[in-house]
């Protein structure tokens, strides 16, 4: 990251094991998401430039990434021939979870698709965690 009056340099974002070929800013300028030869795109503080999370599922490199016009979903293209789209807000994950299942995540399923890093609760406030 580099400050464009300047020239000088913020920060650096570093996390991604292969060639990042493309970068994109969220709308509201909060966040950054990075495309890798690694096969995941990367979601990144746009203030600090700490990794928020990691989008996996490609097989193959993953040449672009970019936001919806609301900053909800990510998109990615891969060279594996897919395309993938990623809710990229936790509170909006949530909410489609409970719309696709009669249950709460458990504590484990939580870890898996929310984050260890946000605090477990109730996906559907109405119904009981197994």
């Amino acid at each position: 990251m580099w400050d464009a009056a300047t020239g000088a340099e913020i920060f650096t974002l570093r996390g991604h094991t292969a060639a990042v070929g493309h970068a994109a800013w969220s709308s509201d300028d909060t966040r950054i998401v990075t495309a890798s030869d690694d096969g995941s795109a990367k979601v990144w503080d746009a203030a600090s430039g700490v990794e928020l999370f990691t989008l996996s599922g490609h097989t193959g490199p993953v040449s672009h990434a970019a936001w919806s016009s609301d900053d909800t979903r990510i998109v990615t293209a891969s060279t594996d021939g897919s395309a993938r789209i990623y809710i990229a807000d936790a509170d909006a994950l949530i909410g489609f979870a409970c719309t696709r299942t009669d249950r709460n995540l458990t504590q484990e399923e939580w870890q898996c698709y929310v984050g260890a890093d946000v605090p477990y609760r109730k996906t559907c406030p109405n119904l009981p965690i197994p």
